[in-house]
């Protein structure tokens, strides 16, 4: 069945971005209008940053809900733009549900969370990175899994000068262990308490239920769901490609250990 969704791409504003100086969030006018979808479960929506060709950040924002929601978040970013000054485009697009639909609203959910807390630094960035793929790669069987975080270091690292490469692998050989260990410890406090702990495990749930409607190896269409959606929810973090290219290094020597209880975050 396919339903009417609501696409708005908008230029100049970055809710999440590796480049920007400001911690990334949902202005609160766009909150307001989302929340009978945020807290109610009223639809699905889920957000992309992107760059444009000139090197302007902005972000992509995809809603299905119903009618006056919709129009209600539409008005929101409209004025959000004309405050602001940015650019955006919107259409409504005839698109079939997907099983990822969810998934990417949980990882969005997520990365506002951890926006509306406060953010995260460069260096627990990293750490949150090795946390996250870690527990995408627990997902992969054990016979696929060096091959599957290769394949996210190739991909990952394809943009990045040839030195920093060689520098980046010098650093998951030195500080591999340590960076694996910072990840097991990594706090709720880190990433802003209890509500932010809240959305970490609701994301995780249903990631492990996406990955168990697929089979999971590095021929099939599962380890190609992980690897993109790795990927995104990394973007919405605002983790880089250097930081997520080294964590990918990291566990690929990791032991077997490392894979079979992976850490969630508590409450406090």
């Amino acid at each position: 069945m396919t339903r009417n969704w609501l696409y708005c791409r908008l230029s100049g504003q970055a809710w999440a971005d590796q480049g920007a100086a400001l911690t990334p969030r949902l202005p609160a006018a766009v909150a307001g209008a989302l929340a009978p979808v945020l807290n109610g479960r009223a639809g699905h929506w889920f957000f992309h940053p992107l760059r444009e060709a000139s090197g302007t950040p902005g972000t992509e924002l995809w809603l299905d809900a119903d009618a006056s929601i919709t129009q209600d978040v539409l008005t929101a970013l409209l004025a959000e733009a004309d405050r602001t000054g940015s650019r955006m485009f919107h259409r409504y697009e005839e698109r079939a549900a997907a099983f990822t639909d969810e998934l990417s609203m949980r990882s969005s959910a997520f990365a506002l969370a951890v926006a509306e807390a406060g953010g995260l630094p460069v260096a627990d960035r990293l750490t949150l990175a090795v946390l996250h793929l870690r527990h995408v790669a627990a997902l992969v069987p054990s016979a696929d899994r060096a091959a599957f975080l290769f394949l996210c270091w190739q991909h990952w690292a394809a943009g990045i000068d040839p030195d920093q490469r060689l520098a980046l692998g010098r650093r998951a050989t030195a500080d591999g262990a340590a960076l694996l260990e910072l990840a097991t410890a990594l706090p709720v406090s880190l990433v802003g308490g209890r509500r932010t702990a809240d959305t970490w495990r609701g994301y995780l749930r249903t990631l492990d239920t996406a990955v168990s409607d697929q089979e999971v190896s590095c021929e099939l269409p599962g380890t190609y769901l992980l690897f993109e959606h790795a990927h995104l929810t990394h973007r919405r973090l605002g983790i880089s490609r250097e930081a997520e290219a080294l964590a990918a290094l990291v566990l690929r020597t990791a032991p077997e250990s490392a894979f079979l209880t992976t850490p969630v975050l508590q409450r406090v």
